[in-house]
């Protein structure tokens, strides 16, 4: 059978629909074109009888008023993916978002279900994949078959895959997402190593006299994320009012090979918090100290305005960052911990603190479908309080 976009000629406009056409009845239909909210005309011909084509008609009309109509392609899922991944990620994502979905697309979801044309595609064939992964066999390459991968692996594949699926449906491809639904193996939750009160205080003098002294500082002291570490500029940095406002992060861009400074994901993230005293001295001496080296090189400096930097201005690798980190603990002899799980240390010291769970919440630029935009405006006014729990704890 063919399916055709042609208008209706005169030839066959006033022989009914189905028509007969050569030896063959075709018909003709008028589904919605998702794209543009519009009926478009279509003819699908092929059909040896008349009722054939009555039938086949009936049953699109049906579809159509029912809205489950879709048009039949023969798309596989690695086609559909590989557009996807063009119009619907590239536009919008991060540098390092988008690597992650092309590593999951492109090794693990294309060689194992890409094949599969994309309106075939089974919700037993997705939960298969899935456990395929989970059992070290799911790739048609041999050399990866004997790779278990683990349970949030599979679940980081299935957000992708899923989203894609979604879109799928959106784009009047799909009319429901089989990845819907989709049992995966359960993630452990994540224990996190955290330092308390009086480990930071030592690792703060371990870090002393070192390059890792102030990024250290800012995570200890204000629960930042390592890219928000990185990207912080002096123009965030209000030595009058002893706040600070976290606007950016610095992040690896793979494609481009650079550190590039890009925005916070979420609205909770930009925030405005207070420093401690302590903090604020450290920064202002810290200032100096990179006015000084601005003399010394003059125009071999590249100014960024960054807080944390390499001593000629250029921004510091992310990856790179956190295996000096990772050898600063080691050297030491402390418990090996990420440099996030400071971010969690300073969470855990504002709660023994008996600082409010909300002001804590408001402080890390978490967000919450319980906390609702009245709380958080409360939380910002009462953040002094983490300000200074952090001063007595970490500075006297």
């Amino acid at each position: 059978m063919k399916n055709e976009t042609n208008r209706a000629t005169p030839k066959y406009g006033k022989r009914g629909n189905p028509f007969k056409r050569g030896k063959t009845w075709t018909i003709i239909y008028y589904p919605i074109d998702p794209k543009t909210g519009k009926k478009k005309q279509k003819w699908k011909g092929g059909f040896k009888t008349k009722k054939e084509a009555q039938e086949a008609l009936y049953e699109i009309n049906a579809k159509i008023n029912s809205n489950t109509y879709i048009e039949p392609t023969k798309i596989t899922l690695a086609e559909y993916l590989t557009k996807w991944y063009d119009t619907h990620c590239t536009p919008r994502l991060s540098s390092n978002t988008l690597r992650g979905y092309r590593v999951n697309i492109e090794n693990h979801i294309i060689p194992n279900i890409g094949h599969v044309p994309i309106q075939q595609l089974s919700r037993g064939q997705i939960q298969k994949f899935y456990f395929d992964l989970y059992d070290g066999g799911g790739s048609n390459n041999d050399e990866n078959k004997s790779k278990k991968l683990s349970e949030r692996s599979i679940q980081y594949i299935h957000r992708v895959l899923n989203k894609a699926l979604k879109d799928a449906v959106r784009d009047g491809i799909l009319i429901r997402n089989p990845a819907e639904g989709v049992s995966r193996p359960t993630v452990r939750k994540y224990q996190n190593n955290i330092y308390d009160a009086n480990m930071l205080k030592i690792l703060l003098e371990a870090a002393n006299g070192t390059d890792l002294y102030i990024p250290v500082t800012l995570g200890v002291s204000l629960g930042l994320r390592r890219g928000e570490v990185l990207g912080l500029q002096w123009k965030n940095i209000n030595f009058n009012t002893g706040k600070v406002e976290i606007r950016q992060q610095a992040s690896y861009n793979e494609q481009k090979k650079i550190v590039e400074l890009t925005t916070l994901k979420t609205e909770n993230s930009i925030r405005t918090l207070p420093m401690p005293k302590g903090l604020v001295e450290l920064l202002l001496e810290h200032k100096e100290k990179q006015e000084k080296i601005k003399k010394m090189i003059e125009s071999d400096y590249i100014d960024n305005d960054l807080v944390c930097c390499h001593n000629d201005g250029t921004p510091l690798n992310p990856k790179n960052f956190s295996k000096k980190f990772r050898k600063l603990l080691e050297k030491n002899n402390f418990p090996i911990i990420r440099f996030h799980d400071l971010r969690h240390s300073y969470a855990t010291l504002m709660l023994e603190s008996n600082v409010d769970l909300k002001v804590t919440s408001a402080m890390l630029g978490h967000s919450s479908v319980t906390i609702t935009a009245d709380i958080y405006q409360d939380a910002l006014e009462r953040k002094e309080q983490a300000s200074d729990a952090v001063q007595t704890n970490l500075f006297e």
